[in-house]
């Protein structure tokens, strides 16, 4: 792993049902947590929870992202846009974080262009963004790494040099979610982690690509997480499923800390 930061993000995507449930996860991985020293501990849950998680948040070291972010500017914040969230209104409930290009996202819609823009909103804002990137399908030919290098691409061409080392990049490959062990082995996540490095050299040089973290997001459970994390050269992982369960979600946790 070259980076010393070392990552595990929480993804709890439309669940769970209730804010008490929420509340009560929450709490139960912040207990859990207290051990874990060299590991960041991001939890991404629905915008209707945020409050909740800010009040359960005071004290601790868990930091909170959001799962989606609109693309209005920050300074103003404010527009005719129903049922979106701006990075104000994410700033004032403590978030840090935030995902941007997941690929359930896309499926909705979301372009890369959309992509990038939003990518700017949360670099604008000094919020910290986790940029998804991941083929649907993987193909012999190798076609899938020029759809991966179109989406870094389009999203980090017009960012500032000096801003790109606190963007976190998600390898998500859409074919391998719900594989768990059946997905991506850690010989294969190391040639595409060196290889979005090598894409990142080529646009802002090497010492510059060499501070970007990348976690992997494609169906991390614990007993896929110690192989990968190991020979993966990954900064930590992107967790949906299993981090909807306390004890699943700090095992991976210590998996990345001791490794």
């Amino acid at each position: 792993m070259n980076s010393k930061t070392k990552y595990v993000i929480g993804n709890w995507k439309m669940e769970p049902r209730t804010a008490v449930e929420a509340r009560a996860l929450f709490l139960s991985i912040k207990k859990q947590s207290s051990r874990i020293k060299n590991t960041s501990i991001i939890i991404c849950p629905p915008a209707i929870f945020l409050g909740d998680l800010q009040m359960a948040h005071s004290g601790n070291k868990i930091s909170i992202g959001a799962q989606n972010v609109f693309w209005e500017n920050p300074s103003s914040g404010r527009g005719a846009f129903t049922g979106e969230i701006s990075a104000n209104q994410l700033i004032d409930s403590s978030v840090e974080y935030v995902i941007v290009g997941h690929s359930e996202r896309r499926a909705l819609g979301e372009t890369n262009e959309i992509v990038a823009e939003k990518l700017h909103t949360i670099v604008e804002a000094k919020l910290t963004p986790i940029l998804c990137i991941g083929e649907r399908l993987r193909d012999e030919e190798g076609e899938y790494l020029s759809f991966i290098k179109e989406q870094i691409e389009t999203a980090l061409r017009d960012v500032p040099h000096n801003k790109i080392k606190n963007i976190i990049i998600a390898y998500e490959p859409v074919w391998a979610i719900g594989r768990g062990d059946d997905a991506m082995g850690p010989k294969d996540m190391h040639e595409v982690s060196l290889y979005i490095h090598k894409i990142l050299v080529s646009m802002f040089g090497k010492k510059i690509a060499s501070g970007v973290d990348v976690v992997y997001g494609g169906s991390v459970e614990r007993s896929n997480a110690e192989e990968l994390i190991k020979g993966g050269e990954i900064s930590g992982f992107l967790v949906g499923h299993a981090s909807l369960y306390a004890d699943h979600f700090i095992d991976i946790v210590k998996i990345v800390d001791n490794s």
